[in-house]
């Protein structure tokens, strides 16, 4: 009888240990949360994410909703999934895969900025996108268009123009700008291809493969070296259709 209470007792001192020792996790000030660790493979942690868990800072360690903090990371733009931990005594951990864009959209009435994710627009800091825009091409398009996109996603033309542009990321050097507009009187819209060292544009009217652009492209750079362009600063425009190119 004397060891069963003896067992008994040991039984309830070591849960009232237990007890005592979460209760100091969740209430000792040195595990408050004094630094976030955020991990991204070769790449700098967005700002966005940044600012998003600099909110944390100072919250209790062991109370965080680390569920709840994956979610909010996982609705940014350049987020693609996320993986936060608890270390001891005062840190947290984010590890990070960021959402891979085929092109930057920018909406240049407004200067906002945007990566295709899930098959939507999603907004991004300016500061963002810079990383971003060294890797993929930019697509300029007006801010009604844009946000027609974040709320009911890409549609299939604009699909074409993505495609299109990431298609020509090898003549990034000669095309310096790409903007569309997807209110024009076809119903391809207006994709223009800038070449600025050649002083000319390209209007592609109708949807065509990257070969057919790059074809326009060599036709463009021979024209204008035929009319010595580089004596004028005048912008030549060429429009481009499935069957040919035309001069305007």
């Amino acid at each position: 009888m004397r060891l069963s209470i003896k067992v008994r007792l040991v039984a309830l001192m070591v849960v009232l240990a237990a007890l005592l020792f979460v209760l100091w996790l969740y209430t000792a000030p040195s595990h408050t949360v004094s630094q976030i660790v955020i991990s991204v493979d070769g790449h700098e942690a967005p700002t966005e994410v940044k600012q998003e868990l600099a909110a944390y800072i100072g919250s209790p360690l062991m109370r965080l909703p680390l569920g709840k903090m994956e979610a909010q990371l996982k609705r940014l733009g350049t987020v693609k999934t996320a993986a936060i931990k608890r270390r001891l005594p005062d840190t947290v951990q984010v590890d990070l895969t960021l959402t891979e864009s085929a092109v930057v959209v920018h909406s240049g009435d407004d200067g906002r900025y945007y990566l295709v994710k899930d098959g939507a627009l999603v907004a991004i800091p300016a500061v963002d996108a810079a990383p971003y825009r060294q890797r993929v091409m930019t697509v300029e398009v007006p801010s009604s268009y844009a946000a027609l996109m974040v709320r009911w996603g890409v549609d299939q033309l604009f699909g074409q123009v993505i495609a299109l542009t990431q298609s020509l990321a090898d003549e990034s050097a000669l095309i310096t700008r790409v903007k569309y507009d997807n209110n024009s009187s076809n119903s391809f819209g207006k994709m223009v291809l800038e070449l600025s060292s050649l002083h000319a544009q390209i209007w592609v009217r109708e949807p065509v493969g990257p070969e057919r652009v790059r074809t326009a492209i060599s036709l463009v750079q021979a024209d204008q070296e035929r009319s010595l362009y580089f004596l004028s600063s005048e912008t030549r425009r060429y429009d481009l259709y499935r069957e040919g190119l035309v001069r305007r």
